[in-house]
């Protein structure tokens, strides 16, 4: 048997496994992004009561706020509100449908009857199994890349936001 012969050989269990191995670890990529979110979401609120304290602190001491500090508070307000919006965006549960049908998300199969899903799912052969398990990797594919791009725009902000607020608060 030729090399290349052997090479195509594939082990069944391996033709299950691998996508579902796929699947598995985009959910828990998926996971973390959203454990990631949570924690810029923390941090967040510690910066906005840090900013809210040094607004007391001011108004209480000069009895009113002139506004060039109003200004650069506001502007660091809506810095947080940015970086706290993208951090909801990763968490907001994606609820939609996703873009190819995927008989093994959730809410294609909660559309079905009981029976329908059974019916369906003992009518799969072992070839169109792999297909729907490959499938369901890709829409988690899909879900991750979105969820990740908004968690990276949310650590942009937070940062940003970390900076020019920590900047207010110590020349205020």
């Amino acid at each position: 048997m030729s090399e290349e012969a052997k090479d195509k050989l594939v082990d069944p269990k391996i033709i299950v496994d691998f996508p579902k191995y796929i699947a598995t670890s985009i959910s828990d990529q998926i996971k973390q992004a959203d454990t990631k979110a949570l924690g810029t979401i923390g941090i967040i609120s510690i910066i906005t009561g840090a900013l809210l304290s040094r607004l007391s602190v001011i108004k209480s001491n000069t009895g009113e706020i002139n506004n060039i500090w109003l200004v650069l508070f506001v502007v660091s307000v809506v810095l947080i509100l940015l970086a706290l919006k993208a951090a909801v965006v990763v968490v907001y549960p994606r609820l939609t449908k996703p873009k190819k049908e995927d008989l093994t998300y959730f809410g294609d199969i909660a559309n079905l009857t009981k029976d329908e899903f059974v019916t369906w799912g003992k009518g799969l052969g072992t070839n169109e199994i792999v297909h729907e398990t490959y499938k369901n990797a890709y829409n988690l594919a899909q879900i991750a890349d979105k969820k990740y791009a908004a968690l990276r725009r949310a650590m942009f902000f937070t940062v940003f936001a970390i900076m020019w607020t920590v900047s207010v608060i110590l020349y205020s």
